[in-house]
């Protein structure tokens, strides 16, 4: 069944003690652009359990040559290997976002992604399944069994790290958690559509400050929009490097 998932709205934003700036996000081109962050033993999660989220705001769910794209890929150019990889494509029933791990399609989700829209994803394994939590959203839009033990990997976003299937369009606030976040958690990062900060445990359900093992926050970290270090503000200092000209937005989820 094709559900149609509502884009981001900014309203009705619960006050927050700490003021938190988010004014840049990247764009990529869709054509051969990426941001590379290396590989690393903090991302062999075993099936101890982790969790990603990011927002992201298409230009479309294909590329130029109408095959779909990776807005994130773990895996070296061996695609059989165990780390985490995500699909956005179109077809006759709608958009599809589709997790790859291990040499097969975990989890899948069918809806509708509108392009120049915002929305927030967060993508959770406990060692047993994999889950979408979409928008806020406290229960998951998409279960997978999921029992992959994931190994050291680095990090692509924007594309496949074979150097295909680039995405278009803007990503901000990507962030790496080695725990397994709850539905709650997502609606509390959510955020009514306005990016939180994750370093403060008021922006979770539970505190979860302690697992955040990655943060790339596309322009608003040390990076300040300049330059092609995007800065890991988590305390792993896993820099990412901006590959090919992503370029600084000010449009960002609000």
């Amino acid at each position: 069944m094709s559900i149609v998932l509502p884009s981001l709205i900014g309203a009705n934003k619960p006050a927050s003690a700490t003021p938190f700036s988010n004014t840049k996000s990247v764009s990529f081109d869709g054509a051969d652009d990426s941001l590379d962050v290396a590989s690393t033993s903090d991302y062999a999660f075993g099936t101890s359990g982790f969790s990603i989220g990011f927002w992201f705001n298409p230009v479309g769910t294909n590329n130029s040559s109408g095959f779909g794209v990776n807005i994130f890929d773990m895996r070296s150019v061996t695609v059989g290997q165990a780390k985490p990889s995500l699909w956005m494509s179109s077809t006759g029933s709608g958009s599809i976002l589709k997790y790859y791990a291990a040499g097969a399609y975990r989890t899948t989700f069918t809806g509708t992604i509108n392009p120049g829209s915002w929305y927030h994803l967060l993508i959770t394994n406990d060692g047993s399944n994999t889950k979408f939590y979409l928008n806020g959203n406290s229960t998951a839009i998409a279960t997978g069994s999921d029992s992959t033990n994931y190994i050291a990997a680095g990090l692509r976003i924007g594309g496949y790290s074979g150097n295909l299937y680039y995405y278009n369009g803007l990503i901000d606030e990507f962030a790496i958690w080695n725990a397994t976040l709850s539905g709650a958690d997502s609606t509390a990062i959510y955020n009514s559509g306005v990016c939180n900060d994750l370093s403060e445990a008021s922006s979770y359900d539970t505190d979860r400050t302690s697992n955040l093992i990655g943060w790339w926050r596309m322009g608003d970290g040390t990076e300040a929009g300049s330059g092609t270090t995007v800065y890991d503000m988590s305390s792993n200092s896993n820099n990412g490097t901006l590959t090919n000209g992503p370029t600084y937005s000010t449009t960002v989820p609000s």
